[in-house]
């Protein structure tokens, strides 16, 4: 079980560290956050974490979506046949939608713009940007 601070949302490609908590699993830090020093035990429970990486190109998006159970997996059908995958993300849920942001690796920029495209007609998503 990992879980991404809420404090610093470390991104992608940011240098980070992983605390194992009490009860929560590991959750990621940035490494430059400025709560590090103010949580208990950390030096105990530190623990090295890495980014997945892959081949490619990967791109950021924020998500507003319907009050499904498997957003996710509608994402990563939309674009699997461009050879897209999910790397990341996370959904906070609100009183009417789900929203939050996620990362999708493709093989090319090619693929990522067929994907894109593909995304705006899954049926579960309200509205979606790219932020990078």
């Amino acid at each position: 079980m990992v879980r991404f601070a809420a404090c610093c949302k470390p991104a992608v490609g940011e240098r980070i560290v992983g605390y194992v908590s009490r009860g929560r699993g590991i959750i990621v830090h940035r490494a430059s956050c400025k709560n590090l020093p103010a949580i208990r035990e950390f030096d105990e429970r530190r623990v090295e974490v890495d980014w997945e990486t892959a081949p490619g190109l990967t791109r950021r998006y924020h998500v507003t979506g319907k009050r499904v159970l498997d957003l996710f997996s509608e994402i990563e059908n939309a674009v699997r046949k461009h050879g897209g995958r999910l790397v990341e993300g996370r959904l906070e849920d609100g009183a009417e939608s789900l929203s939050g942001n996620f990362t999708m690796a493709y093989p090319s920029a090619e693929d990522a713009r067929t994907a894109e495209r593909n995304l705006k007609h899954v049926p579960s998503i309200l509205k979606i940007t790219r932020l990078d």
